[in-house]
């Protein structure tokens, strides 16, 4: 679906400044917070401003965070000390902006690299804040500076995405009309860049987030990049758009309306980011600033609760992002039993399941999706797991290949991956994506108290090679799981290799491997192929930029090769000191096969079709009592937002 876009925008911007992500009404709630909630922020603010005022600006990026930080302060305090410093600093980091628009390119020293898409966004907002500072000369010269990088912009800048993280001319162009609109520096062109860029965000860049987050929430290229660019982007649009016209165009929005849900549920309980697509593990204090725009954008209490548990960032970043994007009226809310324990992400093919919200729960995340662009990866029914750490990991940033992620590999004479498809069907919003371009699905999806139950069919992933792989994924709360592949090849002579990656060496037992990582374990019985070769080895595996993942690879197959396989695999998540372990058995019967685990005083029995349309069924007794006999769902269960209570309400 695409939004509308007005005709005519410069007409509904207002005419004074400030009028970027604050205005005349909001700016007197800013400046009384100042000096009551958010006094001591406000004031370690003025005191590095103060330490920085004789620092000289530079010719560097950075330097457009400098002016932005002295614009904050003179709105607030009207002091003349801070609009001529940070005046300094913006003529500075505008021609900075202007050298790299003549360059060009996406990378370092480039002008749509994702540093600079945030320092643009600094340089325009530090314009609107110190504009009522200004001699009129200023205003024209550094208004030129702006015209002059805008148009460099469009005449460089091809890369222009929908589905990407807002390194194209527009997002520049939206904000630049913001900036500059009935400013007098030259109306027409500022009126030129509003329509373009409020065209494109309309009918290009909110279209293709909403449609990778549904009523779900997500960013297909995973959690990293969802901080760096991509949410921030849709931020600074629905804020700078409604304090400067007071037009609220958030309910339009599902991307960041449901954010902090994909986020909730997505993220390891330790709290970091879920391990997949290009991302790093590392704490990163975005996190904080983007929650805070969710929280604020949608009185999103559990937003809140994930700002508030995030490192923060540095002094003048922090206090900005405390006092343009938070609002105290929302009230953090913890994560509770209210809450589903698997949630399916319908737009991303994501489906993550856990055993409680404590820090030392058992979490998965199962996925088969779409690939819509960049920083996916060829991993189409994988999943990774934890307990107390990452046990069954992935490859991550950048190692775009299936050898390094959790799913099969089928030998065809080549390196057994899947394909990798060029994303370049994505650079304009598609309303309709077609089946070619969808490599997995979640075919099937449920989750209650008892279990979670996903089903992903990843045949079109592998190109001609393969003719069906359906995978099902079952996590019996609160701590085992059963994999069950089935994979039929085009060639009866193509190996197929199930995988398990680990960031430390596996023990191998036969058909019994054991991963132990700080606090957890990982336990892992192949019941088939029944006399399955269990192999382990140590991999270098690069990806683009020069990124090499470094991990070890336990790998099963059957002993000769053919053209229909079954893989049938028990995984059992723990404590280092839990020394018992399931009593596995391998169930057969005709068209079915299965497993039965005992743990203590419960039994589960699970059970799946081994030919035809993936059905199976659950049975769970406990101390001779029988808790659950259910057949596995064969639809999706529906699920929206936080999949519970709603929060905040």
């Amino acid at each position: 679906m695409t939004l509308g876009a007005s005709a005519a925008r410069a007409a509904v911007v207002r005419a004074g400044h400030p009028r970027m992500l604050l205005n005349a009404e909001t700016l007197p709630r800013i400046r009384e917070r100042c000096g009551t909630t958010d006094k001591a922020t406000f004031d370690a603010l003025i005191a590095q401003l103060e330490r920085e005022r004789t620092v000289r600006p530079g010719r560097y990026w950075q330097t457009a965070y400098r002016a932005r930080a002295f614009a904050l302060a003179h709105v607030i305090t009207a002091e003349e000390k801070y609009a001529r410093k940070g005046l300094e600093h913006l003529d500075a980091a505008l021609r900075a902006h202007l050298d790299a628009a003549r360059r060009g390119g996406r990378g370092a020293g480039g002008a749509a690299n994702w540093l600079m898409v945030r320092f643009r966004r600094a340089n325009y907002v530090a314009y609107d804040w110190l504009y009522n500072a200004m001699t009129p000369a200023e205003r024209k010269t550094l208004g030129q500076l702006i015209i002059d990088v805008t148009e460099l912009h469009n005449k460089r800048e091809t890369w222009n995405h929908a589905y990407a993280g807002g390194y194209n001319r527009y997002e520049n162009e939206l904000l630049a009309g913001l900036a500059l609109a009935k400013s007098g520096v030259d109306d027409a062109k500022a009126e030129r860049f509003l329509k373009s860029g409020f065209n494109f965000y309309m009918t290009q860049t909110i279209p293709a987030r909403c449609q990778i987050a549904s009523d779900d929430g997500g960013i297909a290229g995973g959690m990293g990049y969802a901080f760096y660019n991509y949410i921030p982007v849709e931020a600074y649009f629905l804020k700078c758009w409604l304090t400067a016209t007071g037009e609220d165009l958030t309910a339009r929005d599902t991307s960041i309306m449901n954010f902090g849900a994909w986020m909730l549920f997505a993220s390891m309980p330790d709290g970091r980011y879920a391990p997949i697509c290009d991302v790093s593990l590392r704490r990163n204090p975005l996190s904080r600033r983007v929650m805070m725009m969710a929280a604020s954008l949608y009185r999103d209490g559990r937003a809140a609760w994930l700002a508030s548990r995030s490192m923060a960032a540095a002094v003048t970043e922090s206090a900005f992002c405390e006092l343009i994007w938070t609002d105290h009226a929302v009230k953090p809310i913890p994560p509770d039993d209210r809450l589903p324990r698997g949630r399916h992400f319908a737009g991303l093919g994501w489906v993550t399941s856990r055993s409680d919200w404590s820090p030392d729960a058992t979490w998965a995340l199962f996925k088969s999706g779409i690939r819509y662009y960049g920083h996916q990866h060829c991993d189409q029914n994988h999943f990774v797991i934890f307990k107390h750490d990452l046990l069954a990991t992935d490859a991550m940033r950048r190692v775009w290949s299936t050898l390094g992620h959790n799913t099969l590999l089928v030998f065809d004479g080549d390196d057994g991956a899947q394909a990798r498809k060029s994303t370049d069907s994505f650079v304009k919003y598609r309303s309709n994506i077609p089946e070619s371009d969808r490599p997995g699905e979640i075919t099937r999806f449920e989750t209650n108290d008892h279990y979670t139950y996903a089903c992903g069919d990843a045949r079109r992933a592998y190109g001609k090679k393969v003719r069906s792989f359906t995978r099902q994924f079952v996590h019996l709360q609160p701590d085992l799981f059963v994999v069950f592949d089935r994979v039929v090849s085009t060639r009866p002579t193509a190996r197929k290799v199930w995988q398990l990656h680990a960031d430390v060496e596996p023990e191998t037992a036969g058909r019994v491997g054991t991963i132990i990582r700080g606090k957890g374990k990982l336990t892992t019985l192949t019941l088939l192929p029944k006399d399955a070769v269990v192999r382990k080895e140590y991999q270098r595996i690069g990806g683009s930029q020069g990124t090499v993942a470094r991990l070890w690879n336990m790998t099963v197959e059957a002993p000769k090769p053919s053209q229909s396989e079954l893989f049938l695999h028990v995984l059992y998540a723990s404590d280092t000191s839990d020394s018992q372990l399931p009593e596995v058995s391998l169930l057969e019967k005709s068209g079915e096969v299965g497993a039965r685990m005992e743990l203590r005083d419960t039994t589960h029995i699970v059970t799946f079709a081994a030919r035809g349309q993936p059905a199976g069924r659950v049975r769970t007794v406990k101390r001779g009592k029988a808790l659950l006999t259910r057949e596995l769902t064969h639809t999706v269960q529906p699920q929206s937002a936080y999949g519970a209570v709603a929060p905040n309400e």
